[in-house]
């Protein structure tokens, strides 16, 4: 009913309207009580317009907020100030008075939904036993009014609040009284096939099974769960639904010690989010990124349950064949003409003939266009969100071969993953199209091997050891032997950016569980980044190159021997020298 209406009637009638009226008031409850305020401020009567006070803020607390607190505010913020508000704040806005008023209030009114409200909030906050008994008759009398009404999750939550009251004043006899209730609708339920809350309601008495066992019809839980489930198999996309009740099952089964039952109803589960992703594949756009997600929760499930190799194997298939699909059909192409930048290469072609061999190397780790800046990457991939918003919006997932190590769903997470992504890009592209190149130039040129050599020996944080192990992987480049150069030259990144830690007189170990252990990579990079001097783009392409899992995480990778041979080429060995020849142009001074 609306404010519209309400102002119509006299105040009397607005009093005698809400103790008898509850279908009108299903998500406004204090709708009616505003009114009345209203009218009894304005013809000044004070006494009765502080009642209503006291009503629309017992009716305006929300409620489930834990299973130790049934009563919290409506709503919360922060002041300008810096002070938190609250409304109703349950701390300071009921003082002894209102309480005095609610307890007349439950011991006088007919109306079930309010004699519950006010008896269980006096519980909560005075612990008056009585109270607490008034309100358990109160909620069950609630249960059915609500039932009548077809009001699924009142009626759950009357009962359960019921139940919940029952056991924390250790009363039998209530105690019994509100699971024979909650036989009662569940029974009901199960007649006219209303499906969704019997669940909930079973999983309730479930989870205080420890409490009244003797007291539980698990018989006919099974009957109602498994009804619940041919329902919701027999309606499109209701797979949660079905997992929700086979989950009751498991905690059945679990009390009932059947561990055979308990393996079956985990496989069912498993099996709901392969159905799903079939389902979803045909009926959704964009089916085969939506699959994949469920795929990925099915392998999970599979997993878990242990001796099932041939699911687990069949389901990473899935999951790859499901990218790859998305991929080639489901992923909007973004395309760019890219234009080899010939004036520029051949500008590098003609000085690298006629320069000095450091100005040469001087202009190449220079240049701005090889290593991206972040901030355009974060831009490129906001622009792409909005262009694919609705790509956007679903879950994305991080893949290692046919593995998902990781899964965004946060909106930031998944700008800052595409633009990782960008940020690859380009400096691949740069990589295979102009640092290739250009290196073969040089390396052609009498003394440009010697050049570096030079360059590393002038290091005031490159070691002899280190610059033997440098030049070595060096020369594995040169003979094509790229799966060797790699490898020797990935491994000495860590070492070098700790001996510029060392060198800038920062620890070079950490302490942990009583043991002594130098920095890792990841820490190193983090510091390094906070340093004055170093640019951070580049910071950036050494952690997305070597560390980070949503770059090449090249370094890693390696190191845990999950990559194929493919890895070990020519452009990931060309960035490599590039990398220490821009490191080398560094030099660590005392401020």
């Amino acid at each position: 009913m609306d404010s519209k209406k309400l102002k119509i009637l006299s105040t009397e009638d607005l009093l005698q309207l809400a103790e008898v009226n509850i279908t009108d008031f299903r998500y406004g409850p204090s709708e009616i009580f505003k009114v009345a305020y209203e009218k009894f401020n304005a013809d000044g009567n004070v006494g009765s317009s502080e009642k209503m006070h006291m009503e629309i803020l017992i009716s305006d607390l929300s409620t489930h907020a834990s299973i130790q607190r049934q009563f919290r505010e409506k709503f919360s913020g922060v002041n300008e100030d810096g002070s938190e508000i609250k409304y109703p704040d349950v701390d300071r806005d009921f003082p002894d008075a209102f309480f005095e008023y609610y307890e007349i209030r439950a011991n006088e009114t007919d109306n079930p939904r309010l004699k519950a409200r006010y008896s269980d909030f006096i519980w909560e906050r005075k612990r008056k036993f009585p109270l607490a008994l008034i309100a358990i008759d109160a909620y069950l009398a609630c249960s059915d009014v609500f039932y009548s009404l077809g009001w699924g999750r009142e009626t759950k939550d009357a009962l359960a609040r019921a139940v919940q009251l029952a056991l924390s004043i250790n009363n039998k006899e209530k105690l019994k009284n509100a699971v024979e209730k909650t036989h009662s609708i569940l029974d009901l339920m199960h007649q006219t096939k209303s499906f969704r809350y019997p669940f909930e309601i079973i999983g309730i008495l479930i989870r205080n099974g420890s409490k009244i066992h003797d007291m539980l019809n698990l018989d006919n839980y099974l009957n109602i769960l498994e009804d619940s489930i041919s329902v919701y198999k027999s309606e499109p996309d209701a797979y949660q639904l079905q997992r929700a009740n086979m989950e009751i099952l498991v905690e059945i089964n679990k009390m009932l010690r059947g561990e055979v039952k308990v393996e079956t109803e985990l496989t069912r589960i498993a099996e709901t989010y392969i159905e799903e992703a079939k389902w979803k594949k045909e009926h959704y756009p964009n089916g085969n990124i939506v699959a994949s997600h469920f795929y990925e929760e099915a392998l999970k499930k599979y997993m878990e349950l242990g001796n099932f190799p041939e699911k687990v194997e069949e389901l990473k298939l899935k999951i790859a064949e499901a990218n790859e699909q998305a991929r080639l059909h489901e992923f909007q192409a973004v395309s760019a003409t890219v234009e080899m930048q010939k004036e520029r290469l051949d500008q590098y072609f003609q000085l690298s003939d006629q320069e000095d061999l450091e100005e040469c190397i001087g202009n190449l780790i220079s240049d701005p266009q090889i290593i991206p800046r972040w901030e355009d990457s974060i831009q490129a991939a906001e622009e792409q969100a909005k262009q694919l918003s609705i790509l956007h919006k679903s879950p994305c997932s991080i893949n290692k071969g046919n593995i998902t190590v990781k899964k965004l769903f946060d909106p930031q997470e998944k700008i800052e993953n595409q633009a990782v992504q960008q940020f690859v890009s380009h400096y691949k592209l740069e990589a295979h199209s102009v640092l290739i190149l250009i290196f073969d130039k040089l390396f052609q040129r009498a003394g440009f091997l010697t050049k570096i050599e030079e360059r590393f020996t002038e290091s005031n944080f490159i070691t002899e050891d280190r610059k033997f192990i440098l030049m070595h992987g060096i020369q594995r480049f040169l003979d094509k032997d790229y799966i060797s150069s790699t490898h020797i030259l990935l491994f000495q990144v860590e070492g070098i950016l700790r001996d510029i830690l060392g060198k800038c007189g920062l620890p070079t170990f950490t302490y942990r569980n009583n043991e002594m252990r130098e920095r890792m990579l990841p820490d190193i990079v983090e510091t390094l980044g906070e340093l004055r001097g170093f640019d951070p783009d580049f910071i950036r392409f050494i952690n997305v190159f070597l560390n980070d899992i949503r770059g090449d995480n090249l370094r890693n990778d390696v190191a845990h021997g999950i990559v194929t041979h493919d890895v070990f080429n020519k452009s990931n060995s060309v960035l490599l020298i590039y990398l220490f020849l821009r490191l080398s142009n560094y030099r660590i001074t005392s401020n």
